[in-house]
């Protein structure tokens, strides 16, 4: 126990946040240790090194067109590289192996195809005359060539030219301080509506496997795809893509998965469209869970707002983390912020990643941490982390929060009663049932989250393998009591006699979500409410909530077989025993966007404070004084911070756009002062109320710390005084106003050609954030001896 205790307060450097850490320009020693030691000091203590070598994108036509040197994998670069991690040792950080020189995963920037050009990628199709032909990719000179990773020899080759390089030059810290080798978007040539993928053994493989010829068929599954196909047309194009998918995990993941593990390393890292396999079957992997099962660390990735509240809250985190549990892993992870603009304030970013771990991911790998934002680079894939960011400086707070969270959701095991049948073959059927398989999915995964069923999905494979025994489905680690499937269905004979034999000895079988067993209960029911928990040894559980609606809530949670509970507080590494009713609950007040962790059957040594009652209340008002600090801009190379010259305004609060300008992103302090006449009260907190969106707090000249998320309150019991006080008050914004004007925009553009392909989401997102500044009310809440 006392270790388990240790482990929260002081958390393992894998467990803490790692940043995509784009290398895009000279790699300059200084500058890039300097950089390491800067994510260190900031709480970020795992490192994804992700180089962009200049032969990834190459020429002016790039928008994401790097001045990397030395070259990728050249000896050179293996010397910084070996210094980078000697120093990670030194730090006692976490380092992750990325594969790739750039992305998709499988290249080795073009040097693989370079090797043997016979390894290009491959389609089928039909010519002007009708007959079958292959056709080979041509090379786009705007990019590193892509082989084609099922053609035999060309994984090996990749593995000969990177990971094995790797170990010649980091072996002694392989397994140690390099435990997690990160692929990022591998994936097979995609088919389209008049092309299928092809690698030169497929006819034989095919026939192998299946035991028919699929070539007399092939015309037929050139045929765009309809709604209304079914008969032979429809088995045969499963069969199709059952086969690609088995030729790209046994060809790729498992060769990479094998070299990992014989080198005491875990594989890692996602595919691309992880959110859409419904779509993605036919673009990239084939399917999700069979090929995240060939994963160490299975991941997904989560850009350009797959995941934003009210908008999108899809479940496809849960996708790596289920195939996880059922392998027996302790960890999967999420790659989250690319594409998301400069304008992430702390209650988004904290809901993304709350969303990640309520969905069971308890790895985060944020993007990025660009060596440099200059050049081209201003604009490309933002959001951008570190020094340039006005918010860094706050960001300890939300990587120590990060860190302990998941922690805690890697500790024990995963507590889950129920299985959710994620229907492959119906996606690979490409018709009605594709579209029917992916609403049945989501709609049932939503109404599961509201009612807290705590689930995993599990595929045709997973439902054959496992062992059914008195009315309990044991897939791996994982003991399953419900099995929920819609009623419409296309599974293998195998996965259907599991079902049946699971129903006749006992188990639940239900294609209503309503029917599903309830793991807590919350009373009112609050479907916002969301919930993911842990078991740990002597029946102790960890209980993580998350609010994920608008509206402050208050419930009473009874947890099942508690008599006694702790509240675990990421921010300061303390347990607190929660106070229980009668009834062996206990009520919680969640805010918008807030969670808690329980953990049950655990004992603490301090009790958890009594909320108190502050009854008066003082508005804080007068004469308002605001000065500009540090501004944040878009230079003409780079991002630039400028000390300001600017004497204090009259400044009520509000949004300071009207006394800054609509392009100021940094800091700014805002002042004021007034008197206490009254006795100095026995507890007096100041609440600022809404603040976008960081800030710093100095009053009476003592710094009374910083804030990165609301709510934005201090106690200033010990500071307050009789007679004249001064608040001094920092607050800070994000780089979306810097980036604003449409001036900032047209220049980037003309400068640094071609337009940023992501730029147009990026600017939508930005113009969200735009509000900025101290806007209240200002309160002194407290209550006399």
């Amino acid at each position: 126990m006392k270790n388990f205790c240790d482990g929260f307060r002081q958390v393992p450097s894998i467990n803490t946040p790692a940043y995509f850490w784009f290398i895009n320009f000279e790699m300059d020693q200084e500058e890039l240790l300097g950089q390491l030691h800067d994510m260190y000091a900031h709480g970020a203590r795992s490192v994804c090194l992700h180089p962009v070598p200049r032969n990834w994108r190459p020429g002016p036509q790039n928008y994401l067109r790097s001045e990397m040197s030395p070259d990728y994998l050249t000896e050179e670069y293996f010397a910084i590289i070996s210094r980078i991690v000697q120093e990670c040792v030194a730090l006692q950080m976490h380092y992750y192996l990325y594969d790739e020189g750039g992305w998709p995963s499988g290249s080795a920037c073009g040097e693989v195809l370079a090797q043997n050009p016979k390894w290009k990628r491959q389609w089928i199709t039909q010519g002007p005359d009708g007959k079958l032909q292959i056709i080979e990719e041509k090379h786009d000179p705007r990019r590193a060539a892509i082989p084609d990773v099922t053609h035999p020899g060309a994984t090996e080759e990749f593995i000969r030219l990177t990971h094995e390089q790797y170990k010649k030059h980091i072996a002694p810290y392989l397994g140690t301080t390099v435990r997690i080798a990160f692929m990022d978007e591998p994936a097979t040539a995609p088919c389209g509506a008049d092309k299928l993928f092809w690698t030169p053994d497929f006819p034989q493989e095919f026939l192998r496997r299946k035991g028919y010829d699929i070539m007399p068929f092939i015309p037929d599954l050139l045929k765009s795809a309809s709604l209304f196909d079914g008969g032979e047309l429809v088995t045969h194009r499963i069969d199709y893509h059952e086969v690609r998918t088995q030729l790209f995990i046994e060809r790729f993941l498992v060769p990479i998965q094998k070299w990992c593990r014989q080198n005491n390393m875990l594989s890692g890292g996602h595919f691309d469209g992880e959110d859409s396999p419904e779509v993605s079957v036919n673009r990239t992997f084939g399917a999700i869970m069979k090929s995240l099962r060939a994963l160490d660390v299975p991941g997904v990735d989560l850009i350009w707002r797959q995941i934003w509240p009210g908008t999108r809250e899809h479940s496809f985190p849960r996708f790596a983390s289920s195939v996880a549990h059922q392998q027996g892993n302790t960890w999967s992870l999420g790659e989250l912020f690319g594409v998301y603009g400069n304008g992430m304030t702390p209650e988004m970013l904290r809901y993304i990643i709350d969303y990640c771990f309520v969905h069971g991911l308890n790895l985060l790998v944020y993007g990025s941490y660009p060596q440099r934002n200059a050049k081209n680079w201003l604009a490309g894939c933002r959001t951008h982390f570190g020094p340039d960011d006005p918010l860094w400086k706050y960001f300890d707070e939300f990587h120590t929060y990060a860190g302990r969270i998941s922690y805690l959701l890697s500790s024990g095991s995963p507590l889950r009663s129920a299985a959710v049948v994620f229907d492959t073959r119906s996606l690979w059927a490409e018709n009605y049932e594709t579209a029917a398989a992916d609403v049945w999915r989501e709609n049932t995964a939503k109404r599961l989250r509201e009612k807290r069923v705590l689930f995993d999905y599990i595929d045709e494979d997973m439902l054959s393998e496992g062992t059914v025994a008195d009315g309990v489905l044991t897939v791996g680690p994982m003991h399953y009591t419900e099995i929920i499937l819609p009623a419409q269905r296309r599974l293998t004979p195998a996965a259907e006699a599991q079902i049946a034999l699971f129903a006749q000895t006992g188990g639940k079988v239900i294609t209503d979500p309503e029917e599903a067993s309830e793991t807590v209960q919350v009373t009112p029911l609050y479907p916002a409410l969301w919930l993911e928990a842990r078991e740990l040894p002597d029946n102790r559980k960890i209980w993580f909530f998350f609010n994920a609606g608008n509206d402050t809530i208050e419930p009473d949670i009874f947890l099942p077989g508690t008599e006694k509970a702790v509240l675990a507080d990421p921010l300061t590494g303390k347990f607190f025993n929660m106070p229980l009713q009668k009834d062996g609950s206990f009520r919680y007040r969640f805010g918008k966007y807030d969670t808690a962790v329980f953990i049950s059957g655990m004992q603490a040594e301090e009790e958890l404070p009594e909320e108190e009652e502050l009854p008066s209340l003082l508005p804080v008002t007068g004469d308002w004084q605001l000065t500009p600090l540090i501004r944040h801009a878009v230079g003409r190379e780079r991002l630039e911070q400028h000390a300001c010259a600017g004497a204090p305004i009259p400044a009520a609060p509000g949004d300071w756009r009207r006394f800054l300008g609509e392009d100021f992103s940094g800091d700014a302090r805002y002042t004021i002062s007034f008197d206490w006449d009254a006795p100095i009260p026995e507890k007096a907190l100041l609440d600022l109320g809404k603040v976008n969106y960081c800030c710093q707090l100095t009053f009476n000249q003592q710094d009374l710390g910083k804030k990165f998320h609301s709510p934005f309150v201090f106690d200033i019991t010990q500071v307050l005084r009789r007679g004249r006080n001064t608040l001094d008050l920092v607050v800070t914004n994000t780089l979306a106003n810097a980036y604003s004007p449409r001036e900032v925009e047209l220049r980037l553009e003309q400068d640094w050609p071609p337009r940023c392909a992501y730029e147009g989401r990026q600017r939508a997102f930005e113009r969200e954030a735009l509000d900025s500044g101290l806007h209240g009310p200002v309160l002194i809440r407290y209550k006399h001896h």
